[in-house]
């Protein structure tokens, strides 16, 4: 048992370390084209020079929030690893879903993110937005089923052969009711059989009985895209509206992936 908790408190110090590593390198990388109060914000704390390189301190002499610079670049990290994360594929069974996207770690670090208005960063900002759409894309494949490829009411079938058994259904049915009326049993079932397969092949054409997303399925489609095809956008607006399409569509979406795009908005716009 003591050998586990070790084993799991190495693990974490590791992740811990590797966060703040990889924050550190995002600040630097983005120095150039992070506003104007998050420079001085860091610069203020003592860990970065002016030209946006990392000091060797180990505390910045402040007890003021924006100053805890090392939460800030393990925050950074969080968002980093959790986007890079590789999840299975919704039909790969049995495979893990890497901590660094199922934690709720992410969320947690979004939200203290939004809590220092020097560390509302747009660039800051649209990382956490991706690092949380990843997370709720991973905690809906943690209970994803594949949909269905084929209808049940014969989805199977090719498009012509659809079409020639629903126009044959008239013919049947008119042969079906002469061959009952003549008592012939046999033709009267053949008749009625055709008749049947037109109706299920009128029911396929139109998506009856065709399997529809609902759930987890419809939730990992919806983050997967938001994810992927970036939703997040420039301003925060396209995200904002993406999010209002998944609650309409009765998805969950945690209360600070509209704090963080609405906050992007309002500070690409200077507010």
């Amino acid at each position: 048992m003591n050998a586990q908790l070790d084993a799991f408190l190495k693990d974490s110090d590791l992740r811990y370390e590797a966060a703040k590593l990889e924050g550190q390198k995002i600040i630097c990388r983005r120095w150039p084209v992070l506003a104007s109060e998050t420079r001085a914000a860091l610069l203020a704390s003592g860990f970065y020079s002016e030209r946006g390189q990392r000091l060797d301190r180990e505390s910045s002499g402040s007890n003021l929030p924006q100053h805890d610079v090392e939460h800030l670049e393990r925050s950074l990290g969080l968002f980093k690893h959790c986007i890079a994360a590789k999840l299975p594929l919704p039909n790969e069974k049995g495979k893990l879903i890497p901590i660094e996207a199922a934690s709720d770690e992410v969320l947690s670090a979004a939200s203290e993110l939004l809590f220092i208005r020097d560390w509302q960063d747009p660039e800051f900002l649209r990382l956490a937005l991706g690092a949380i759409a990843r997370h709720q894309q991973s905690d809906a494949l943690s209970t994803h089923k594949p949909p269905s490829k084929f209808s049940p009411a014969w989805g199977c079938l090719p498009g012509f052969a659809k079409l020639a058994l629903f126009l044959a259904m008239p013919g049947a049915l008119a042969s079906g009711l002469a061959a009952a009326a003549r008592q012939d049993v046999g033709e009267a079932a053949l008749a009625f059989y055709v008749v049947g397969f037109g109706i299920l092949a009128a029911m396929s054409a139109l998506g009856v009985g065709v399997k529809k997303m609902d759930g987890f399925d419809l939730a990992y489609a919806r983050w997967t895209h938001f994810q992927v095809e970036g939703a997040v956008g420039v301003t925060g607006a396209a995200a904002v509206e993406s999010l209002r399409q998944m609650v309409a569509e009765g998805i969950k979406v945690p209360a600070v992936a509209f704090d963080a795009a609405t906050l992007l908005g309002a500070r690409t716009a200077g507010q």
